[in-house]
């Protein structure tokens, strides 16, 4: 996104179209990720810390919210 600043500044990204129910499968998976795993283990398996992993979680978490609030709104 030009323009964005935040956590991950400076750092390449890309954009991915995904479904309310596609990124509630993505937060499902890092919940069970967070709860399923200690902070060593996290970061050695999956490659980041439990704080990046939160951090995600909540961004995908906003978005799927703002979807069903669209949603919703749609089928008023």
């Amino acid at each position: 996104m030009p323009g964005s600043t935040g956590q991950y500044s400076g750092v390449p990204k890309i954009a991915v179209r995904l479904t309310e129910d596609e990124i509630s499968v993505l937060c499902n998976c890092i919940n069970e990720t967070l709860d399923s795993l200690d902070d060593a283990e996290l970061s050695g398996r999956v490659g980041v810390d439990r704080l990046s992993a939160r951090a995600l979680l909540g961004r995908l978490s906003e978005k799927r919210n703002g979807a069903r609030r669209l949603n919703g709104a749609a089928k008023a």
